[in-house]
């Protein structure tokens, strides 16, 4: 049974300015972004089995688009810790520390081959977005030619449900569609505001 978990203005495709992530109370979505039509089923936000799962898409340029997931179980306590432990301060993240979390990543991010990931990882860091600390992965789908960057959020603060937003677009619309990328996310007021780990360092 698929279950609606958030009313939405789908007959004109402009979406509320709250995503279906419970973590975000407000986030600037009407004046930039629509309903997807290649996803009519989730205007607005639908749960199924747990997973949470929203497409957005930009009301100017081709194929350019905004996911809110959820995978809809925790990862596993090996990847949880090394998330959490990951989500402490703001800093760059150095690809032996992606290895650690490759659950939370995914298949096409988290892919590897040859010791190296499959799709090549420009940056990564941990950093503070109106005061919640997130995972930004800015990386490259070169199968279908799309620069992405992937927002990952501690929902709990112990690193075991891993809420997602995926930015994604062709490579040429990258330097035009990231400004309202960061736009957007900038606008995001937090439903809780996680206070930082406490150092086990004193």
């Amino acid at each position: 049974m698929l279950t609606s978990v958030r009313a939405s203005n789908s007959m004109n495709g402009i979406p509320t300015d709250k995503p279906v992530l419970p973590e975000i109370e407000f986030m600037r979505l009407s004046t930039s972004w629509l309903h997807s039509v290649k996803n009519p089923t989730f205007y607005g936000g639908a749960a199924f089995g747990g997973r949470m799962y929203q497409r957005l898409c930009s009301k100017t340029e081709r194929e350019t688009f905004i996911d809110f997931s959820f995978r809809g179980a925790s990862v596993s306590e090996q990847t949880a810790s090394a998330f959490a432990n990951l989500m402490r301060e703001p800093h760059a993240v150095a690809d032996f520390e992606l290895c650690g979390i490759l659950e939370v990543l995914g298949q096409a991010l988290g892919a590897r081959e040859g010791g190296k990931f499959v799709n090549p990882i420009e940056s990564a860091e941990v950093g503070l977005i109106n005061g919640r600390l997130v995972l930004a992965v800015h990386w490259t789908h070169e199968r279908f030619e799309r620069k992405v960057i992937s927002i990952f959020i501690d929902a709990r603060g112990d690193g075991q449900v891993v809420r997602e937003i995926h930015f994604s677009t062709p490579d040429d619309l990258y330097e035009i569609t990231s400004k309202t990328f960061y736009d957007t996310m900038r606008s995001a007021q937090w439903s809780c505001v996680l206070p930082p780990p406490i150092s086990s360092v004193a």
